[in-house]
C-alpha cells in the first residue's frame, strides 16, 4: 500500500533497513520517492545508502550523482558520520561528487533564523500576543513547520518556528548538537521578544522527533521561559538526563503533552510512558495521548489535537 505521507515513506524504508530488507527498502524509496519533492534530497540519499549496504557501490554512485545534477547536496559532518557510506570514501567518482557538495554548502549561511505568522486580526491592542514556538524534526525546515502547525493563528495565537543552524542538506536542518541547539533558541527567542509583545503566562514550545526532543529540554531547563510543551516523538529523550530539571519545571508550573503514533516503530513507547510517569510524580502535569494508525508524523487531524492540548495546558479540560 502506498505511503500516505513523505515521513510514513522514510519510516517503512527505515524499519525494512533494520530488518536488513535492503532491497525492498530501496524499491520502496525508488518507486515512492517521485511523490514527494520536498523530502528528494533525503529519499536520493536514504537510496544510496540501501544501495551501498546491497553491495552495490556504482548503483549508490549513481543515485547521488543524480540527486547533485537536480541540485542537491549533503553536508560534510552528514556524510562523515553516515556508516552505510563509508564502503564508497576514497572511490574517485564519490570524492568529486562530495567537492561539488562542499562548494554548495559554503554558499550557505549557516545561522539560525525565525519564520513567524501573527495571528488573525492582530495582536489585541494593547496586550501582548500569545506564542507558540516550533521546532521542526531532523531533515526538516521552519517554512514547513510553519505550515503544519498554521492553525494555532485561527485561535488568536502568535506562531514562530524556528530553524536550526545546523545544516544537513539543501534546505533541510537538524538539532543533533544540543548546545548549539540550545543557543539557536535562546538568541531566535530574544530577537522576537524584541519584535513582538509575547505573553510570557501563555507560552508553549512544540515540536516533532529531534525537535520535539529539544523542546523538551529547552522548557524543562528554562532556555525560553515556556509554561507548556507539546511533543510529537521524541525518541531521544533522556529521563535520567532531564530529570534534575524538573524541580525548577515544577516551581514554573510546566504543564506538557505527548502525542505518540501507536505506528512509530522509531520511538520506545516504553521510554515515553516512562518519561511521562516520571514527570507526573516530579509534579510537572503531563498528559500521553496516543494516535491510532499514526506513525513517526504528523497526524493528519493535527489541528484539533493541537486544540486538546492546549487546553490541557491552559487547565481548560
Amino acid at each position: 500500500m502506498p505511503a500516505q505521507t513523505a515521513n510514513r515513506l522514510v519510516a517503512q524504508a527505515i524499519e525494512l533497513y533494520q530488518n536488513q530488507a535492503y532491497a525492498e527498502a530501496l524499491d520502496l524509496l525508488t518507486a515512492e520517492g517521485e511523490r514527494y519533492p520536498e523530502q528528494a534530497a533525503m529519499v536520493f540519499f536514504l537510496r544510496a545508502c540501501m544501495a551501498t549496504r546491497m553491495a552495490a557501490p556504482e548503483l549508490a554512485l549513481e543515485i547521488l550523482e543524480d540527486a547533485i545534477r537536480r541540485g542537491h547536496w549533503y553536508s560534510e559532518q552528514l556524510i562523515n558520520r553516515t556508516l552505510s557510506l563509508k564502503p564508497l570514501r576514497g572511490m574517485p567518482r564519490f570524492e568529486r561528487a562530495m567537492e561539488i557538495c562542499k562548494e554548495r554548502h559554503w554558499e550557505v549561511e549557516a545561522v539560525a533564523r525565525v519564520f513567524t505568522r501573527e495571528p488573525e486580526g492582530g495582536c489585541p491592542a494593547g496586550r501582548p500576543c500569545p506564542l507558540l514556538v516550533a521546532l521542526h524534526g531532523n531533515w526538516g525546515n521552519a517554512p514547513n513547520t510553519l505550515r503544519e502547525w498554521d492553525s494555532i493563528v485561527s485561535r488568536g495565537w502568535m506562531l514562530a518556528a524556528i530553524q536550526s543552524s545546523e545544516v544537513l542538506a539543501a534546505n533541510a536542518y537538524a538539532w543533533e548538537d544540543q548546545e548549539s541547539a540550545l543557543r539557536d533558541i535562546e538568541e531566535q527567542y530574544a530577537k522576537l521578544s524584541t519584535r513582538y509583545p509575547i505573553d510570557e503566562e501563555r507560552l508553549i514550545i512544540g515540536g516533532i522527533s529531534s525537535g520535539g526532543e529539544t523542546a523538551l529540554r529547552v522548557a524543562l531547563d528554562g532556555t525560553i521561559p515556556a509554561t507548556g510543551f507539546i511533543v510529537l516523538a521524541p525518541g531521544g529523550a533522556d529521563v535520567a538526563a532531564l530529570e534534575p530539571y524538573t524541580e525548577q519545571a515544577q516551581a514554573r508550573g510546566l504543564r506538557g503533552y505527548f502525542l505518540l503514533g501507536e505506528e512509530d516503530g522509531g520511538v520506545s513507547h516504553e521510554a515515553v510512558r516512562g518519561l511521562v510517569a516520571m514527570l507526573n510524580t516530579r509534579k510537572v502535569p503531563c498528559k500521553l495521548e496516543l494516535l491510532p494508525g499514526v506513525g513517526h508524523e504528523y497526524p493528519p487531524d493535527f489541528a484539533a489535537i493541537l486544540a486538546r492540548a492546549i487546553a490541557f495546558i491552559n487547565k481548560q479540560e
